[in-house]
């Protein structure tokens, strides 16, 4: 009964573990979607806003949306809600859309995202999100609104293959359900709020309902994961009436070593098969020492196949024959810990099989009496295998790790620039990479920042790709906006329907005292404290994509600081961004500062960055 205890409660955390995980995946997939929503809601008006029409870039990209598994809807509407360009050919005003009335009462400055309905222009239920669209003097000039596929998030789920049981939902902090899985779903949202009042990540148990739940950072949304109990637990039910068949005849054993001091012959007979029945039916080796000389007395036909020996032919056969241990920490566990404990919980340990060999076990074991002597027995299971593969994952994900390593450039600052790399992955890999090279004779430094959607060793390997790819064309004469393009090009075949690059090109060209920009995908770096928006469509979605390029003037003493969402989602939060110097002119002091934050562990994501400080033309 110890023991099955000890394993429901095991079975319990491995349920919260792997719903945790499984969360922490939906928040992923599911945050990752609505930054490339946003940052294209990003391009839009940062595009409308400088022009004050629509302009053939807008037009383009609304109207290749429409492929797009995610999007069942695009649009930029006018201050009267009628479309100016769409997805979905449409002239109907959208003037009384919720999304449009929300930005036409107040502007926010934030993102809109309504409640799923049923879209005006394109019919299908769809989960809206927005922003307002001002003209140059404040006053509102209309919308861009992109409606979301629902199915995309739970066709994610339906690809994880969970079984039957399972119940996940994205959930809005206004209450609203924007998408579940199964459809049918149902679950307690009162208790949902409520653990969310208590912390942004945890779990929680409705009845025999076992719910882990992530809020995502900066939305107004949740990711919620649960499983039955009756699926959940179906195979510790099993493990549990082998365990109480288990606990049967080890009592059986026991009767048997007392029926032996008063029983007759042939009862003792008749209760050695019953006893020796029970010990070849045995899933898992089983084997009886005597504590006082650690002499093995029984062992079953499990126990021969996995160590090699077999009693009486082996006999006298003694613990450190094939446990690999020293004889002075056999003599604790025999004469100190068990005659104390009387059980020993379960435990991962180093056997010898007889030939020599080394096997991993995983040992589990009482003390019984039997003729006023103590005796061990234990139940021990062979994990060699599952060890291996665990070995042989680490070992897969420690090579990745040094590749992306080795592919990072290590560059000299120059007297006008000096150059500072941050790389603090999340995990063991990560999805964030830099490169940079000097161009025409040391006097143009070159630069991208990479940010690949997702995370693992696909993203690790996609990563890579691009490293060097960009890499081969460092030796072209290629100009920093045709580059992003050849490289748009070629990653393509590196990339699923769902995964995407966001990127920064940048380069410092002293002879010019001037840096170029090209946004794609990564929306933003600082320039002397101050945040310059950088709108671009993302790298590896669409064959033909413009992307948006600017310049600044640089002088001595200017700082620059390229980083991904690892550094930039921390900084919106003034806790943080007060750590950093006024207007970035503490250049060492604010790098060091990053490097701290990569180092705590308390960044949300993997975190990469290339900072710059311009001299004066000597030493920097």
């Amino acid at each position: 009964m110890w023991q099955v205890e000890q394993d429901r409660r095991s079975t319990e955390s491995q349920i919260v573990n792997i719903n945790d995980k499984l969360a922490l995946s939906y928040e992923d997939h599911t945050r990752h979607a609505l930054i490339r929503i946003e940052k294209v809601l990003a391009f839009l008006k940062a595009d409308f806003e400088t022009h004050g029409y629509v302009t053939p870039s807008v037009h383009l990209l609304v109207k290749q949306q429409i492929g797009d598994p995610l999007i069942n809807q695009s649009v930029v509407t006018d201050a009267a809600g009628i479309p100016l360009t769409s997805a979905l050919t449409s002239r109907q005003s959208l003037a009384y859309a919720p999304q449009f009335q929300a930005h036409v009462r107040q502007d926010s400055g934030k993102l809109f995202i309504g409640p799923p309905r049923v879209g005006r222009i394109s019919q299908k239920e769809s989960i809206h999100l927005s922003v307002r669209l001002n003209q140059p003097d404040g006053s509102f000039a209309g919308m861009a609104s992109v409606a979301l596929n629902p199915n995309y998030f739970t066709e994610f789920y339906q690809t994880m293959r969970l079984r039957e049981g399972y119940t996940v939902a994205l959930v809005g902090l206004d209450g609203v359900v924007r998408a579940r899985y199964p459809a049918d779903a149902a679950f307690n949202p009162e208790l949902l709020f409520a653990a969310l009042d208590e912390q942004p990540t945890g779990n929680y148990r409705d009845g025999n309902q076992y719910y882990s739940y992530r809020c995502l950072p900066n939305q107004p949304l949740a990711v919620l994961v649960g499983v039955s109990g009756e699926v959940a637990l179906s195979e510790y039910r099993q493990r549990r009436l082998a365990y109480l068949a288990g606990a049967i005849g080890i009592s059986l054993l026991m009767l048997f070593y007392t029926v032996l001091r008063v029983g007759s012959l042939k009862q003792e007979r008749a209760l050695h098969q019953r006893y020796r029945a029970l010990m070849e039916q045995s899933f898992d080796a089983l084997v009886l020492v005597e504590m006082k000389t650690q002499q093995v007395v029984e062992v079953n036909r499990r126990f021969t196949e996995l160590f090699g020996y077999s009693l009486p032919e082996d006999a006298p056969l003694y613990v450190n024959q094939f446990v690999v241990e020293l004889q002075s920490k056999l003599d604790h566990i025999y004469n100190a810990v068990l005659p104390e404990r009387r059980f020993m919980p379960p435990e991962s340990r180093l056997f010898r099989h007889k030939r020599g060999t080394l096997l991993y076990v995983e040992r589990v074991g009482t003390v019984i009496r039997v003729d006023g002597k103590d005796i061990f027995l234990a139940s021990l299971r062979d994990v060699t295998t599952e060890r291996r593969r665990q070995a042989e994952l680490s070992r897969d994900v420690e090579f990745a790790r040094n590749v992306q390593l080795e592919l990072l450039p290590h560059i000299e600052s120059a007297e006008f620039v000096e150059i500072r790399t941050l790389y603090y992955p999340k995990n063991f890999v990560s999805g964030d990479s830099y490169h940079l090279e000097w161009r025409r004779q040391g006097t143009l430094l070159r630069g991208f920042l990479i940010d690949v959607s997702g995370h693992g060793l696909a993203t690790a390997i996609q990563t890579a790709a691009l490293s060097v790819l960009l890499r081969e064309a460092a030796t072209s004469d290629l100009s920093l906006v045709e580059q992003l393009r050849q490289l748009n090009a070629q990653s393509a075949k590196y990339f699923s329907d769902d995964s995407y690059a966001a990127m920064l090109g940048f380069e410092l060209d002293w002879s010019q005292r001037e840096l170029r920009i090209a946004g794609a995908g990564i929306t933003q770096f600082y320039a002397n404290g101050r945040k310059i928006e950088t709108p671009g469509m993302f790298i590896g979605l669409w064959a033909d994509v413009e992307f948006s390029t600017g310049s600044l003037p640089v002088a001595a003493g200017d700082s620059f600081y390229f980083l991904t969402d690892g550094f930039t989602d921390a900084l919106v939060r003034p806790e943080f961004a007060a750590q950093l110097s006024p207007g970035g002119q503490a250049f060492a002091a604010d790098v060091a500062q990053l490097g701290r934050w990569g180092e705590s562990g308390q960044l949300a994501d993997d975190a990469t960055g290339v900072c710059l400080h311009i001299g004066g033309g000597g030493a920097a």
